[in-house]
């Protein structure tokens, strides 16, 4: 699927969606209870950026920066962009010690009511299995083993997450 295409199936998408592009189709929108009581909740935000680990999740962006911490770091650690960008973190990005269990485990014991992991940052890395997202990595889910999103919403709903478990967030119980 080339560029063109995959934004008509985007717009698409959005058009058959609840909102509409106004602010009255938002002010309709009714905040679920499970957020709304739930008091405390995880956000995950966790992508390739977290190879670098420098900074912020706008490494992706800054490193090409210039006079940028970022850009600096990453020239004096990795050498020029022109030779090491960012998509060259992409294969080291492997999730080798992941383990969604225990992730639901701590997040239980720390008394959260809710997680919502981010299934796509602006860098446009993709962490769950996607048509069109991930063109620089290709074989994303033989690098993970499995989608780190997926496996996410399987051990949320084992655990006893309700009705709104699955890759957007999961009520934990």
């Amino acid at each position: 699927m080339d560029i063109v295409e995959s934004q008509s199936t985007m717009q698409q998408a959005i058009a058959r969606g609840p909102f509409e592009a106004n602010w009255e189709a938002l002010k309709a929108y009714t905040v679920p209870n499970w957020y709304v009581d739930g008091k405390f909740g995880i956000f995950i935000h966790w992508g390739v950026y977290t190879v670098p680990a420098f900074d912020n999740e706008w490494y992706s962006r800054n490193m090409y920066v210039q006079d940028s911490l970022a850009f600096k770091h990453h020239v004096e650690t990795y050498g020029p962009q022109t030779t090491f960008g960012y998509k060259d973190f992409i294969p080291m990005f492997k999730a080798e010690q992941f383990d969604a269990d225990a992730w639901v485990a701590l997040f239980k014991q720390a008394g959260a009511k809710f997680v919502v992991p981010v299934a796509e940052h602006h860098d446009g890395f993709a962490m769950y299995d996607c048509s069109f997202g991930n063109v620089l990595c290709g074989r994303c889910a033989a690098q993970f083993r499995s989608y780190p999103l997926a496996r996410c919403a399987g051990a949320f709903c084992a655990a006893g997450a309700p009705g709104e478990c699955g890759l957007l967030g999961a009520v934990v119980r």
